[in-house]
């Protein structure tokens, strides 16, 4: 089973689609802020994190760079998940797996974590 961390502080976006993943046949946990995300890194890190872009107190550089040198999260992948109108930019320069764009198409999300939690592990 695919386990999937979803980072996003908006908790009604967040929960539905966790609900949504679930039904879908994936393990989900959800984390609201930064602090929350590291917790949940260090627990048990997931296949593949699907991260909000902005979230308070959230410095995506710093993020990538720690699970990119941390040898326990390496094979994670990452989807950027947003709103952002610069989302795709954001990717490149960040190495993301992938990007998704809110608001997205359910079967669109599942197929992309599906794409990369395969990629992580070859």
């Amino acid at each position: 089973m695919i386990r999937v961390l979803i980072a996003d502080d908006e908790e009604d976006l967040a929960t539905s689609t966790a609900d949504w993943l679930r039904g879908e046949g994936f393990e989900v946990e959800v984390a609201h802020d930064a602090g929350a995300i590291r917790v949940a890194l260090a627990a048990r890190p997931p296949d593949v994190l699907l991260q909000d872009v902005r979230m308070p107190d959230l410095d995506l550089d710093e993020l990538f760079a720690k699970v990119r040198a941390d040898g326990a999260l390496r094979h994670m992948a990452i989807i950027l998940f947003t709103a952002a109108v610069d989302g795709r930019e954001l990717g490149l320069r960040h190495g993301a797996d992938a990007v998704v764009s809110k608001p997205f198409e359910p079967e669109e999300l599942a197929d992309a974590i599906r794409r990369c939690a395969e990629r992580s592990y070859i």
